[in-house]
């Protein structure tokens, strides 16, 4: 494989010793011309020196200017790799001096050039296997030597069966966690003995199977079966029982206790404990963006809280002529699309806001039915974690999630209509 050091890289080179040594340094082809140097004014110009280099293939030394055209007094060295000259180094200035940094000059080259090699290797061996597994679906296979070739490098052998398997990642939802996914099916497919595979920007794998291995992962036996249906929910339910104890026996059993001893005893009935794991690791995974969500839903609800907003709202009431029994239906609807949470909503708008509604006679229980079916009107926006958990569930992208939004608002709307209207009426 040839290899060449551009003029770009060069540059860089010449640009990068000239700042540690000040020595003006050229780098110059096998041809004698200067095509790099900390000189602008000597680009393109013909060097005699570095000619002579080329065509000894030995350092050469000079002691004064002007010797010959092009030079100065300095050091003149080739650059080899892998036996081939690639490009003449040459310093100017005092032999004894500039010797050391054209020797730098020439090992970072080597360093560079083993990079770019490798680089090379790298796309050519992923380009190699682009090319038989698309030669291998089509139709018209054409055995020609370089196929043959390709066969060779990853063992394997014209009369092989083999599947062809193809991984689409789908990418309209979720992106926080498609590049995790991504290093999962590249460390499967890895682990598959004897597979080739190439990934396809933007989102595709396009794997070549043997069919022994194809049939062990991907085939189901006849005797493999699910979990029942029983197994399959007894870990939910155990996590309810516990979550419940609170209300039945006074026992408060926390949920960050709760919910891991629901996934061990659902691991456990199974007969999946030995991958307990790996299911955790999937499953903080799923919730890692929500979790985030939730946070910041948190943080929210703490500055609303702590805020003026109730004085605004109660003055912008009174400012409008409006009835006070109307602050308890606007102020869930407020604070459920500030949190993005029926529940912290609710929450949030009964603590700020009880004081002041309580305080105009509207009874307790009135007040709370109006805000929490405010609180249902606008709960479900983008930056929430209901709208990523009930889209993500189904797999829809978020312009497809956005268009629910204006159904769950009228439904939600038309619960806190019936709300306040039953006020009106009885009250």
């Amino acid at each position: 494989m040839f290899l060449s050091i551009s003029k770009t890289l060069a540059q860089q080179i010449v640009d990068t010793i000239h700042d540690v040594c000040q020595y003006h340094i050229n780098f110059i082809t096998t041809d004698g011309m200067i095509y790099a140097s900390s000189d602008p004014s000597r680009i393109g110009t013909f060097h005699e020196i570095g000619k002579q280099v080329a065509s000894t293939g030995k350092t050469i030394e000079v002691d004064s200017d002007n010797i010959y055209p092009g030079t100065h007094k300095g050091i003149n060295i080739p650059i080899y790799y892998h036996r081939e000259m690639v490009a003449i180094v040459g310093i100017s200035g005092d032999i004894r001096e500039v010797t050391r940094f054209a020797h730098l000059a020439e090992r970072i080259s080597h360093i560079l050039l083993h990079e770019k090699e490798l680089v090379a290797i790298h796309r050519s061996l992923d380009e190699k296997k682009l090319y038989v597994i698309q030669s291998l679906q089509s139709q018209g296979l054409d055995k020609n030597l370089y196929f043959l070739d390709c066969l060779h490098t990853f063992h394997l052998h014209p009369s092989d069966i083999f599947r062809v398997v193809t991984i689409e990642v789908n990418t309209r939802y979720n992106l926080v966690n498609i590049s995790l996914l991504e290093q999962d099916i590249q460390r499967f497919l890895a682990s598959l003995n004897e597979s080739v595979f190439a990934y396809i920007y933007p989102n595709k794998f396009i794997a070549l199977i043997r069919n022994q291995t194809f049939q062990s992962h991907f085939e189901k036996s006849d005797d493999e079966t699910l979990p029942s249906f029983l197994a399959a929910i007894a870990g939910p339910v155990v996590v309810i029982i516990l979550l419940a104890l609170r209300v039945i026996i006074k026992v408060a059993v926390d949920p960050m206790i709760a919910l891991p001893v629901g996934g061990v005893v659902c691991t456990l009935v199974t007969g999946k404990i030995t991958k307990f794991g790996q299911f955790a690791e999937f499953g903080l995974g799923k919730v890692t963006g929500v979790s985030i969500l939730l946070l910041g839903t948190g943080t929210i609800a703490g500055i609303i809280k702590a805020s003026a907003l109730q004085i605004d709202v109660v003055n912008l009431l009174n400012f409008l002529h409006m009835p006070a029994f109307l602050l308890a239906p606007i102020a869930g609807i407020l604070m459920a699309g500030a949190t993005t949470s029926t529940t912290a909503g609710a929450t949030v708008a009964s603590q700020t806001f009880s004081g002041v509604i309580l305080s105009q006679g509207i009874p307790a229980i009135a007040a709370g039915a109006m805000i929490h079916a405010g609180a249902t009107v606008i709960d479900s926006l983008p930056h929430g974690s209901f709208f990523h958990a009930t889209g993500g569930a189904v797999n829809m992208d978020i312009s497809n999630r956005m268009k629910l939004i204006v159904y769950e608002a009228i439904v939600g709307l038309t619960t806190t209509v019936v709300a306040v209207l039953m006020y009106v009426i009885i009250h």
